[in-house]
């Protein structure tokens, strides 16, 4: 992968079954025309399958029966029928390909199909649950978090009992109720994190990688304050599952990428423990709703974790970029979080602007029209986000001046990327305000005598000289919510 890698989030249900339209026939993760895989990732680095592993029958009927759910798909798929729905991706049961997406050999032959492209393929890992009817529920009961009657008649919707009367307990959080159509595992306990560490070593042996669900509920201060009132004499481990679980893996499998879903700014957390890569949520939530210091002070005051944050406008768990940030706001959000060091993350269907979040649960998906201004400007930022000096460049932070009382420079947050003396500045607006402002280099950068800059969205050429920018500072001249991105070239 590259140094700061792009990476696509694809729902693997339902772009095998786009894929399958447009080929005219059935297809299999294993039988995809090269050229349709190509056109999907181009100008990607990674390719981050979701929802490859088998689902059960127990999460489909939990997914049909929810109300919550079928009000959800009625908005998002009017007409749906029983047929479209498959149950969560992540109630899994078991690690192997779903049969829907093929035969188990599928997905290895996808991950080769990628690396004969130059790209590689991560996988999910969801190490906090099960699917309620997982196998293991009858062959190792004791793997899960058990409960008593008592339990089962004081919180139903917390507990349930299998086929052989054992009472388990679903998978949650400790923030929100618990997942009904999963079975939460006691990763105490040390047989349990065994098998799960086996479950990863497999896994290695089909991808280059995994993103692993909701990875800070396994850390152990997390799980106790979740479950330390039921783990009875279960001891709490002497040390952190993902530091056992990430050594070993790597022991064997090197190059192996962890990515950590995390929040409650455990990021830092499971990047110390091994993880390569952690879910920057923070940062999202500063471009949708924070302002431009929230921003500012966000990646100035995480050097060390920038790069390795996953930075993203949209994913499977968050309303559609455009949903969120109107047509106005979109471009600068995703300029934003493509131009930061570590990985660029980017949803199936972000680049085209599509504004349905379609439940996971789902198998297929609405119609919706393609932006073609949306795509062209998606495609430009691809090809800038792995440029050179965005991907070998030296980053840094840059500062903002004004260039007259009331110009609204404090809306504008800058940063650079170096190759050499010369950089590529991006400057973004989170103001509701056109903005005006001076971005400063430092004094001991020793600019070339002249610069050329161009723009990668647009026509617009400008030449400076490097004394007259090391002086005075790049004047910028930004729309609200937009940002413009100023490419050198020394001449």
């Amino acid at each position: 992968m590259r140094r700061h890698p792009l990476l696509i989030e694809l729902n693997a249900r339902l772009w095998l079954r786009r894929l399958s339209a447009r080929h005219g026939r059935p297809l299999t993760l294993g039988t995809l025309p090269d050229h349709l895989v190509k056109e999907t990732v181009a100008g990607f680095d990674t390719v981050w399958a979701m929802g490859v592993w088998s689902r059960t029958p127990g999460s489909r009927q939990q997914a049909l029966g929810s109300h919550g759910l079928t009000t959800e798909f009625d908005r998002v798929l009017p007409g749906w029928t029983a047929a479209d729905v498959g149950g969560s991706p992540y109630a899994i049961g078991g690690y192997v390909l779903d049969p829907a997406l093929g035969p188990p050999h599928a997905l290895a032959d996808l991950g080769a199909q990628l690396g004969a492209m130059g790209r590689s393929l991560i996988v999910d890992f969801v190490p906090n649950h099960l699917a309620l009817d997982h196998p293991w529920t009858l062959t190792h009961p004791e793997r899960f978090m058990g409960g008593t009657t008592h339990d089962l008649v004081r919180a139903p919707e917390a507990y349930f009992r299998t086929d052989r009367g054992v009472i388990l307990a679903h998978g949650k959080d400790p923030n929100f109720a618990a997942w009904a159509d999963t079975v939460q595992l006691n990763v105490f306990r040390p047989d349990t994190r065994e098998a799960l560490i086996d479950i990863l070593m497999g896994i290695a042996q089909v991808a280059e990688g995994v993103r692993c669900d909701m990875a800070m509920l396994l850390l152990n201060d997390v799980f106790e304050r979740t479950w330390g009132w039921a783990l009875g004499n279960t001891p709490r481990p002497a040390t952190e599952f993902w530091e056992e679980a990430i050594g070993r893996v790597k022991q064997r499998y090197p190059t192996f990428v962890f990515m950590a879903e995390a929040y409650w700014g455990t990021e830092g957390r499971l990047v110390e423990l091994g993880f390569d890569y952690a879910y920057d949520k923070t940062f999202y939530d500063r471009l949708v709703h924070g302002d431009a210091e929230s921003v500012r002070v966000h990646f100035l005051g995480q050097n060390s974790f920038l790069r390795h944050g996953v930075r993203f406008v949209e994913n499977h768990d968050e309303p559609r970029a455009i949903a969120t940030f109107g047509a106005a706001r979109v471009r600068g959000a995703a300029v934003a979080a493509a131009t930061l060091p570590g990985v660029r993350l980017m949803q199936d269907g972000q680049l085209e602007g599509k504004r349905v979040r379609v439940p996971v649960q789902l198998i297929r998906e609405p119609t919706e029209p393609r932006d073609e201004e949306l795509a062209d400007f998606h495609r430009r930022l691809l090809v800038l986000s792995a440029s050179l000096p965005l991907q070998r460049g030296r980053f840094s932070p840059l500062s903002v001046e004004p260039t007259a009382p009331d110009d609204g420079h404090g809306a504008l947050v800058a940063w650079a990327w170096w190759v050499g003396n010369v950089p590529t500045v991006i400057v973004l607006n989170h103001g509701d305000h056109p903005s005006r402002g001076r971005v400063r280099f430092a004094a001991e950068t020793g600019l070339p005598d002249e610069l050329r800059f161009s723009d990668p969205f647009g026509t617009e050429v400008q030449v400076h000289g490097g004394l007259a920018l090391a002086q005075k500072g790049l004047p910028v001249s930004i729309g609200p919510r937009q940002a413009r991105v100023f490419c050198g070239l020394s001449l």
